[in-house]
């Protein structure tokens, strides 16, 4: 069942007007307590209560031209292109259009948005090319494009003009390549690249980003093979918090020329390594160098350990898994912690 939402409940003369201080006037919706302008609207679907296709229109309303904040994720607007006028939304500082079934190529007048820090377009029916133009979005915190499986080509070297981004993921689209420069994304903690087409990745890039705290490389075909790369992963390890390599048919030999450059990692607690050609040795390798793990991931491996052998991690909550061995043996033989 939908909601249709008819213009007048989206009227500011309607809803803004009022004696409330701070005026919400209504679920999602916000107004300035001075102007009486909407600069929030946030509709969150569910599955009993969404906005469709037939809805779309709400954002071609004047009254919205002063928005800075718009939360439209986890609609069903039925294949509609996110619309061009959104673009003239010039106070948006955040915009969420994720799980909405928006589809067709990311709209460029997007661009245009300024002021926008966060973008949340995840998890859409979105393809093409990304357009050079979003690299103008200079207070860019957060990007999120990941699970929308047709956006295609090299990400545009425009989006490393971004200063202030924390947070890009780009998981699980068809982009072949990101050609950034030293010096690019400098302050950024989170870098999700996982199951694309990445051909061409600029390691001394990676290898610059002395903020980054979580990377996800997992599934990115003959990207973790080289020993170039295998150093930079290296290098990066003392900073990060979380590592993702699954199936990069790693070897023991791969994960020890990583692990074995530093000789502490303090800060490292989710380690994925699933999927790999990782036998016993490299569990004793993680747990002679890596205690503090609270995470980790070993599921279809070669990993073969009786009861007396397994090792102690002290802070390990989430073991998945050594394949051929059973959960009650986890439990017994671990001690499991909740202190994450």
């Amino acid at each position: 069942m939908d909601m249709v939402v008819r213009r007048s409940e989206y009227s500011s003369s309607s809803l803004c007007r009022s004696t409330l201080s701070p005026p919400r006037l209504a679920k999602g919706i916000e107004c300035d307590n001075e102007t009486g302008h909407i600069h929030m609207l946030q509709h969150c679907g569910s599955e009993v209560r969404f906005l469709s296709g037939y809805n779309i229109g709400i954002i071609s309303l004047p009254e919205l031209k002063n928005m800075e904040y718009l939360d439209l994720s986890y609609n069903a607007f039925g294949g509609s292109q996110i619309p061009q006028n959104m673009g003239s939304f010039k106070s948006l500082r955040y915009l969420n259009l994720s799980h909405s079934s928006f589809c067709g190529v990311i709209s460029y007048e997007l661009g245009n948005l300024s002021k926008l820090e966060y973008l949340d377009l995840s998890s859409n029916d979105l393809g093409g090319t990304i357009h050079s133009l979003l690299g103008k979005l200079t207070r860019l915190r957060y990007l999120d494009l990941s699970y929308n499986y047709e956006i295609n080509g090299e990400v545009p070297y425009q989006l490393g003009n971004h200063s202030q981004l924390r947070c890009l993921d780009l998981t699980l689209t068809s982009l072949s390549g990101i050609t950034f420069q030293v010096g690019n994304l400098p302050i950024l903690h989170t870098l999700e690249l996982a199951d694309n087409l990445f051909e061409i990745i600029d390691s001394k890039w990676l290898s610059s980003l002395s903020s980054l705290t979580s990377l996800d490389l997992s599934y990115l075909p003959n990207i973790v093979s080289s020993p170039q790369w295998r150093q930079m992963i290296g290098n990066l390890i003392p900073n990060l918090r979380e590592l993702r390599l699954a199936d990069q048919s790693l070897s023991d030999d791969n994960v020890a020329f990583c692990f074995l450059l530093i000789p502490t990692f303090p800060h490292l607690s989710i380690l994925d390594l699933s999927q790999n050609m990782l036998t016993s040795s490299t569990f004793q390798l993680l747990f002679n160098y890596i205690r503090n793990l609270q995470e980790l991931y070993l599921s279809q491996n070669n990993i073969v350990l009786s009861c007396p052998q397994f090792p102690n991690f002290p802070s390990l909550v989430t073991l998945i898994s050594l394949t051929i061995m059973t959960s009650l043996i986890f439990q017994e033989t671990f001690n499991f912690h909740t202190n994450l």
